[in-house]
């Protein structure tokens, strides 16, 4: 089993190699037609701050169909760009971040983590749900903004270090951040990666255990 999914990393790594930009397709509307709505509803999903330039630098290929819009993106560069201007923002679930009601509160899709009031001692509170896992975020008040809740989900910082992380998660951590970090070694069935990234170690232990 171990063998099988070290395979598996390996056809992953290869797969990237060949492909620097991960591919995404969103649904089609009135608001979202042309090159400029597109751009703009990126920035409005990723960051708080005018990032168009940046987007632009990273975004290829893009095809509008009747119903769809498909377009290439390398957010590892995009990434290093937003690092490099020291710009908060949220990289992950572009597929889900970029649907039409991703921040309201009615928002449901199995694939995607969404925001969910739940009640408890007479409060409500702002829970993050993923399949059968929820986060509790803060307490509810009318001027909350669920875009910047997100958006600063999580505060990216550079940083470098080693991390041990189990074999089976190695895909995930791929899958969900688009990062290959560096293989060092394999014991006990656990993988040594280095890891230089806007993520800490207590960030990454997070996206592993609940976007899984």
């Amino acid at each position: 089993m171990k063998i099988i999914l070290l395979l598996s990393i390996l056809i992953l790594l290869f797969f990237r190699n060949l492909s620097a930009y991960q591919e995404i397709s969103i649904q089609k509307n009135d608001q979202l037609n042309n090159y400029a709505n597109l751009v703009f509803l990126i920035n409005k999903s990723v960051s708080n701050e005018n990032i168009e330039n940046l987007i632009g630098k990273n975004i290829y290929n893009i095809n509008f169909s009747q119903n769809l819009i498909r377009f290439e993106f390398d957010l590892i560069s995009l990434s290093e760009d937003l690092e490099k201007n020291n710009i908060q923002n949220n990289l992950l679930f572009l597929n889900c971040s970029l649907n039409k009601n991703f921040f309201d509160f009615n928002f449901i899709n199995a694939e995607c983590p969404h925001f969910k009031l739940k009640k408890y001692n007479n409060n409500n509170y702002i829970y993050l749900k993923f399949k059968n896992k929820s986060f509790r975020i803060k307490e509810f008040n009318q001027n909350d903004d669920l875009r910047s809740i997100w958006i600063n989900l999580l505060k990216i910082k550079s940083s470098s270090y080693l991390l041990s992380i189990d074999i089976d998660n190695y895909n995930n951590f791929f899958l969900l951040t688009d990062y290959s970090p560096k293989i060092l070694d394999y014991k006990n069935n656990k993988i040594n990666i280095d890891i230089k990234s806007i993520y800490s170690p207590n960030q990454y232990n997070f996206l592993l255990n609940f976007f899984k």
